[in-house]
């Protein structure tokens, strides 16, 4: 539910995600207090020309919104599936550009850049939203995007779905 407040309160403008004061640069992994009952979903590492369209088909089928945090070399083979998880209506967010776990701090800077320009060159979204891959938060990645005022989210639940192929794992781990 970490991003449901967000999804709620961030202005959707065509070219610019506005990130609420409270998550800019700032780390989030918590459930936010909100009056309903809702459930963020988010997607990391994609896009992926043979998981995405399933992901993008289920979500418009049963009317539903996502947030989709996405690395750059992925990005940039598979465009047109960037440009559908915008043009669907879901969130988009970076999770760097090569999903490693240790670089140097201009190493951090240079890949949270070239992705974001990626983005913002096939979707025209300027995106504050970032996930740190592995959910590392202190790695060179994260002080790098909390320094550009990005709000950097976390999980709160974790389906584990590395660790597995079996679906009804997975969707025990949700549940």
């Amino acid at each position: 539910m970490i991003l449901a407040l967000l999804m709620m309160q961030c202005e959707l403008m065509p070219s610019r995600i506005t990130m609420p004061a409270p998550y800019a640069g700032h780390y989030t992994n918590h459930r936010i207090q909100v009056d309903e009952k809702v459930i963020a979903l988010t997607f990391d590492d994609g896009p992926s020309a043979i998981t995405t369209p399933i992901i993008l088909d289920a979500l418009k089928a049963k009317g539903a919104k996502a947030t989709f945090f996405v690395l750059g070399k992925n990005a940039e083979l598979n465009p047109l599936l960037l440009e559908r998880i915008v043009l669907e209506g879901h969130a988009i967010g970076t999770h760097s550009y090569s999903h490693a776990s240790k670089m140097s701090a201009a190493q951090a800077a240079a890949e949270n850049t070239k992705t974001t320009d990626i983005v913002e060159r096939v979707t025209g979204v300027r995106t504050g939203l970032y996930r740190p891959p592995y959910g590392l938060r202190n790695s060179s990645l994260n002080k790098d995007a909390l320094s550009r005022g990005w709000g950097s989210f976390g999980w709160s639940v974790s389906s584990a779905d590395t660790a597995t192929q079996d679906s009804e794992v997975v969707f025990k781990n949700v549940c």
